[in-house]
C-alpha cells in the first residue's frame, strides 16, 4: 500500500504534555497579520508580491508601499509564504491564538542566475512520466478525474530507471482547477518523489486556494461535494477530538497492534495486525501541550480510526481479531515518532511524525480542503 509522506522538521525536546481535559476549549477571535516585503539588496518595497498562508484561502498581494494585511485568520498554526517572480521565496511558521501579529520586514533575495543545461528527451517519455505524476499527485478518485493542471510546462519531471524513482518540482505555481470542489489551487511544488521500490509517494509544497466562479447550480453542487469530503476527513476528526465529539461525529477509534510476520509476507506490509474491539477514550491518545493551540497524538500502538456506524459487522462478537486489510472508510494512524502535533484547524503540523494508511492515506490534491474551511460558512 502506498503511503503519503511529508518531510517536516520540528523540535519537540522541550514540549510538555498536559492531561487532556474533556471540556470545550476557549474560542479565539479571528485575527490579522500585517507586515512589509522588501528587497534584501536595496531595502526597497516589493510591489505585488504574493503573501499567503499555505493551504488556505487567505492570501493577498502587497500594496504600492510593500505592505500587506492578512485578515480573518482562525486560530491555528500556519506556514506564511511571501514570493515574487525572480526572488527566492520566504517561509515562516506563525501560530495564531487570538492576538494580532505585526511581522518584522520580510526580505526577499534575488535568485542567482544559472545557466541551465537543457536535455532533450523524447516526448513519449515526458508524457508517460507526466501521466504517472498526475495519478499520484492529483489522486485516483472520481474527484481527481475532474481536476486539470493548466500549466504543466512549469514542471520539471525526471524518472530514474535504475532506481525506479520519479521526481518532480515546479519552477512557479502549478495552476490546478478542481471542478469537483470548485477550487483553483495555486501549488508551488518544491519536491515530489514516487519510489516504486518502497511503494511510497511523498511531496512537499505550499498552496493558495481560491474559489472558482460558477452558476448557482454549480455553487450548490460544490458546497455539497465539499461537505462530503469534509465529513470523513482527518480535519473533521481532529476538530471533533478537540470538541470531544468523536462519537457524535460517527468516528470510532480502536487499538491496532502490529507485529512483524516473517512467515507470511503476503499480509499487508509483512505485519500481523490485531484489531482490539475496545473503543478508546480521547484522553487515551490525545494530550494538550504547553504550547497553546497545539495538541499531541500519542499512543503505544497504531490507531484504527473508522468512519462507519457498524465497523465490525463482519467479525462476529470476538473481542479481538486479525485483519489483513483496512475497512472501506477506515484509516490506520501509525506514529513514527513519540507523538504527532496538530492545531485547532485539525491540521497535522508534524506530518512526518504520523503516517495515515487507508482512506486518509489515499487522499491527494483532489481532496484538498483549505485549512480554514468551515462547513457552516462555506
Amino acid at each position: 500500500m502506498k503511503k503519503q509522506l511529508v518531510n517536516f522538521i520540528f523540535s519537540m525536546k522541550h514540549l510538555a504534555l498536559i492531561a487532556f481535559v474533556l471540556l470545550p476549549f476557549a474560542c479565539f477571535a479571528q485575527t490579522r497579520i500585517t507586515g512589509i516585503v522588501i528587497n534584501s539588496k536595496d531595502k526597497q518595497p516589493i510591489v505585488s508580491a504574493s503573501v499567503y498562508l499555505t493551504n488556505t484561502t487567505i492570501g493577498v498581494q502587497t500594496n504600492a508601499d510593500g505592505t500587506f494585511a492578512l485578515t480573518n485568520i482562525p486560530a491555528g498554526q500556519y506556514e506564511l509564504i511571501a514570493s515574487f517572480v525572480g526572488f527566492d521565496y520566504h517561509m515562516q511558521t506563525v501560530l495564531i491564538n487570538g492576538s494580532d501579529i505585526k511581522l518584522p520586514a520580510i526580505e526577499l533575495t534575488e535568485k542567482t542566475k544559472e545557466l541551465k543545461v537543457v536535455t532533450i528527451r523524447p516526448d513519449v517519455d515526458w508524457a508517460r512520466n507526466y501521466d504517472n505524476f498526475k495519478i499520484e499527485f492529483l489522486g485516483r478518485s472520481d474527484l481527481a478525474r475532474q481536476c486539470k493542471i493548466l500549466n504543466p510546462n512549469v514542471l520539471s519531471i525526471d524518472y530514474d530507471k535504475a532506481a525506479n524513482i520519479l521526481t518532480a518540482s515546479s519552477s512557479e505555481f502549478l495552476l490546478i482547477d478542481n471542478k469537483a470542489l470548485g477550487y483553483r489551487i495555486k501549488y508551488m511544488l518544491t519536491r515530489f518523489v514516487k519510489d516504486d521500490n518502497q511503494g511510497e509517494v511523498s511531496y512537499q509544497g505550499s498552496a493558495l486556494i481560491e474559489n472558482l466562479k460558477g452558476s448557482n447550480t454549480e455553487l450548490r453542487r460544490w458546497k455539497r461535494k465539499r461537505a462530503e469530503v469534509y465529513a470523513g476527513s482527518s480535519m473533521r476528526f481532529l476538530r471533533a477530538v478537540i470538541a470531544n465529539k468523536v462519537a457524535e461525529s460517527d468516528f470510532q477509534v480502536y487499538p491496532l497492534i502490529r507485529s512483524v510476520n516473517k512467515n507470511s509476507p503476503g499480509l499487508q506490509e509483512g505485519y500481523v495486525q490485531t484489531l482490539v474491539r475496545r473503543k478508546l477514550e480521547v484522553h487515551e491518545y490525545i494530550s494538550r501541550t504547553d504550547n497553546t493551540g497545539l495538541f499531541a497524538i500519542k499512543y503505544p500502538n497504531c490507531l484504527y480510526i473508522d468512519y462507519n456506524k457498524t465497523p465490525f459487522a463482519n467479525y462476529g462478537s470476538d473481542t479481538s481479531f486479525k485483519i489483513n486489510q483496512i475497512g472501506r472508510y477506515a484509516t490506520i494512524a501509525d506514529l513514527k515518532d513519540d507523538l504527532a502535533l496538530f492545531d485547532r484547524n485539525g491540521n497535522v503540523t508534524t506530518p512526518g511524525a504520523i503516517i495515515f494508511e487507508g482512506v486518509w492515506g489515499q487522499r491527494r490534491i483532489a481532496e484538498l480542503l483549505p485549512m480554514n474551511f468551515d462547513p457552516k460558512k462555506d
